[in-house]
């Protein structure tokens, strides 16, 4: 089934996407930030750039505010601090179309090295930040056939070395803008990656809640995010473990959901349907953070679950069931 075939290059596509989301704490296409909590209320806009879309407003509840003493967490960047990452993305798709299984691909891991500088600190406390990709590619760490590695080079990653693009971070953590420069040229499944990464890069920081906070405060942050052609809704539960000065350790519920709705799929054949009958993955990991620093100094988070579509077209028709598996590993690298 060609349709299936074309789907299999998009679920690579939409587990990319899916890793990216999880990285942070919601999605940065809206241009303002209303917060829920269980004491005062606090609403806060931005301006909003070029290439980002009006979307639901990130809410961040305080579920519990902790043990004493507490404090605000807010961050504390300083102009012209700078800060190299990488990320690694592990992936794991089982397929099966009408009840069989098809064969196994083994997906390489991708890893993104990423910088990013703090241009300016604006009067009210907000980071202008500037980011690049300065090398995505593939790990071979021996799980993937060389063929796959090789597709997967082919498919055009190494045209998004480089790109750059820069986001505005309120001292709460949360990306009020952000804007990407995207090469005219790039083929529609990388377009969809990059569009996915221009919405979570400034996203890798944790939303603050308004009120202080102690060792054991938990919180949640509630926001829509488009997860490879799919409106989902992400919801991330941060649970604080410990806080030493500026340093502090999270646990980390993730959970995206998204109900019935057509998928918008790039490359699929003119006339080919594909509905989403629902889509569910959920997983846990652990964030180490300092407000002093633009993103996280390290997280990680695994996550497995299930998107279910039916797949309609001139010739053939199906149901199709994704098995999805995560690994995210996000490490600031030593200066240097």
């Amino acid at each position: 089934m060609r349709t299936t075939q074309l789907l299999r290059s998009s679920a690579m596509a939409l587990v990319f996407a899916l890793g990216a989301a999880s990285c942070g704490g919601g999605d940065d296409k809206p241009a303002s930030l209303t917060t829920s909590t269980t004491a005062a209320g606090a609403s806060r806009a931005g301006a909003g750039t070029e290439g980002v879309q009006a979307g639901d407003a990130p809410v961040v509840t305080l579920l519990d505010a902790g043990a004493e003493p507490q404090k605000k967490l807010r961050l504390a960047l300083m102009e012209g601090a700078t800060l190299k990452a990488a990320l690694t993305l592990k992936f794991g798709l089982e397929l099966e179309v009408d009840g069989k299984p098809l064969p196994a691909n083994v997906i390489p891991p991708i890893r993104v090295d990423l910088g990013a500088t703090v241009n300016h600190i604006k009067e009210n406390g907000d980071a202008e930040v500037g980011f690049s990709y300065e090398r995505i590619d593939v790990v071979d760490d021996g799980t993937a056939e060389k063929e796959v590695i090789d597709q997967v080079r082919a498919s055009g990653l190494d045209k998004l070395a480089n790109l750059t693009g820069k986001t505005t971070i309120t001292p709460r953590g949360v990306a009020v803008d952000s804007s990407l420069d995207v090469p005219e040229d790039l083929p529609p499944a990388l377009k969809q990656v990059v569009d996915q990464l221009s919405q979570q890069t400034g996203s890798l920081t944790v939303p603050f809640p308004e009120e202080a906070v102690g060792s054991g405060a938990k919180w949640k942050v509630t926001t829509s995010a488009d997860v490879g052609g799919i409106k989902a809704k992400l919801v991330l539960t941060y649970g604080l473990r410990q806080i030493d000065g500026d340093q502090f350790v999270l646990d980390v519920a993730y959970e995206q959901t998204a109900g019935r709705q057509q998928a918008e799929f790039p490359g699929l054949p003119e006339g080919t349907d594909v509905e989403l009958r629902n889509l569910s993955v959920k997983g846990k990991g652990e964030i180490t953070g300092n407000v002093a620093a633009i993103f996280p100094v390290r997280s990680t988070l695994s996550a497995a679950g299930t998107v279910n579509m039916d797949v309609k077209s001139e010739k053939e028709e199906g149901k199709l069931v994704q098995r999805l598996k995560l690994d995210v590993n996000f490490e600031t690298l030593p200066a240097g």
